[in-house]
């Protein structure tokens, strides 16, 4: 363990340089990055959609560091099981600064090619373009979406449709929820009743409860059943908690104790966000075995 928080500190190092200057800034962005249509957190370098390649390890990537020569190189691994990255909600404004940009000595390589790349504090960053292995960057200027593709393959309309409309908007909807959810907790935690809180989280309670009765309703393509089947679960665990935390709340207002709804509230959000990652899996799966059938 000591070995590998040592290795990791030389890397921070050596991507910091010894000057550390600042030569620009990462911004958020309103962009959602797709790569082989898996959301993969993104932000803006210089106009440009940009992700770390950190991040890419967890969606089929190898990344190797060459410390002798100052290198990363990476290159998309199809044998390399996915580990996905659940996404997550940040409530932060387009155009906020989120990190500065460094200069750097290290070069960064993409499947044996030299690729611009960023520095951002010891973390390597790159473009999204650079990394499009067939065709170009695909954007849609309604949807806000940026989408490449690392190998050739097609899909129905219906199939396209459920995996970036229905799977992962539901997706961004239980992170949404996620977030929302957060002032009730801490307002439980204070153990001071606030009618505000309580009443903006009911509407967004009421809201995506009616989202997640016309998900039950949806029939997905064939093939995708099975994350369909995992991504309702987490749906239901989702609503239990909030349910859960609605209920705390009138025990916290009539003065009682809510210390076991509060495990019950923690156990719904832990298995919510357990069958997402595992639906996130199966639908990587999913994929692979549709593009092999037809």
């Amino acid at each position: 363990m000591k070995r590998i928080i040592c290795t990791l500190l030389i890397l921070c190092t050596l991507c910091m340089g010894a000057s550390a200057e600042i030569i620009g800034a990462g911004y958020a962005t309103d962009i959602n990055a797709y790569i082989d249509h898996f959301l993969v957190p993104s932000y803006n370098i210089d106009g440009y959609t940009a992700v770390l390649v950190r991040d890419l390890e967890n969606f089929g990537y190898t990344v190797n560091w060459d410390e002798s020569t100052k290198t990363v190189n990476f290159y998309r691994d199809f044998a390399k099981p996915l580990t996905p990255l659940v996404p997550s909600y940040e409530m932060r404004a387009v155009g906020t600064k989120v990190f500065d940009v460094y200069r750097t000595d290290i070069r960064t390589f993409f499947r044996g090619t030299e690729i611009p790349s960023y520095n951002i504090g010891g973390k390597t960053a790159v473009r999204l373009r650079d990394l499009a292995m067939v065709g170009g960057v695909q954007f849609d200027e309604t949807t806000r979406r940026a989408e490449i593709f690392c190998q050739d393959l097609e899909y129905f309309e219906d199939e396209l449709t459920y995996i970036k409309t229905e799977f992962y908007g539901s997706m961004l909807l239980l992170s949404k929820a996620d977030y929302a959810i957060q002032p009730v907790i801490s307002m439980l935690e204070s153990g001071v009743y606030d009618a505000t809180v309580v009443a903006e989280y009911k509407a967004f309670y009421d809201e995506i409860t009616d989202r997640f009765a016309k998900y039950k309703e949806y029939k997905e393509p064939y093939g995708f059943d099975a994350s369909a089947q995992e991504l309702w679960w987490a749906m239901v665990n989702m609503r239990y908690a909030g349910e859960t935390a609605l209920i705390m709340t009138d025990i916290l207002k009539n003065g009682g104790n809510f210390a076991s709804a509060m495990e019950d509230y923690k156990q719904y959000r832990v298995d919510s966000l357990e069958q997402r990652r595992v639906a996130l899996l199966v639908l990587d799966e999913e994929m692979r075995t549709l593009t092999m059938f037809w």
